[in-house]
């Protein structure tokens, strides 16, 4: 306990009032502070004032799984606070109490810087950051069609944007060429 408070502030009531003194900005802390009313040079017994000063949270620190292609789900991931309630915001309205939120099928549009603050015993943190990149899927490659006579060779032709192009043997993706 902090009771060092000495004689602050005297002020002469007459019936019933509200007295408050401001003690300013005090470090996180229990403090037992007291108060005594004086009338006619008579004095009370000491009334017991305790303000208990909680510390404010540190934000955990954030990651996500990005950069990340259209389509694919977003995943973050900041460290657990015993007692906290999260409070993420981001880009076109996002927001989540969850500790590791997903957005899940992202688009383009959830690109950006997303901000987290917790919560604990009613005190909320400044705010942690974490950016998001989602690229957009690149146009599929425009093909031409090839019509050939038995015994002669195949050959695929396509045009990508720039990428590079990967062949498959069945139209899932799975059977690479």
């Amino acid at each position: 306990y902090n009771s060092s408070l000495t004689a602050m502030d005297t002020v002469s009531m007459s019936g019933t009032a509200t007295q408050t003194t401001n003690l300013g900005v005090l470090a996180s802390g229990l403090y037992q502070y007291f108060v005594a009313e004086q009338n006619s040079n008579c004095i009370s017994g000491l009334s017991t004032i305790s303000v208990n000063v909680k510390a404010i949270p540190t934000a955990p620190a954030l990651s996500n799984n990005s950069p990340v292609c259209s389509g694919a789900d977003v995943t973050f991931q900041a460290g657990f606070v015993a007692g906290a309630t999260y409070s993420w915001t981001g880009p076109n309205g996002f927001g989540s109490n969850q500790q590791n939120p997903v957005i899940q099928n992202a688009g383009t549009i959830a690109a950006g810087v997303y901000s987290l603050s917790i919560t604990v015993d009613g005190c909320t943190s400044t705010a942690s950051t974490t950016t998001v990149t989602v690229n957009a899927l690149p146009a599929s490659p425009i093909v031409t069609n090839d019509t050939i006579c038995n015994g002669a060779s195949a050959v695929l032709t396509a045009v990508g944007t720039g990428g590079n192009l990967t062949w498959y043997s069945d139209a899932g993706g799975l059977n690479q060429i």
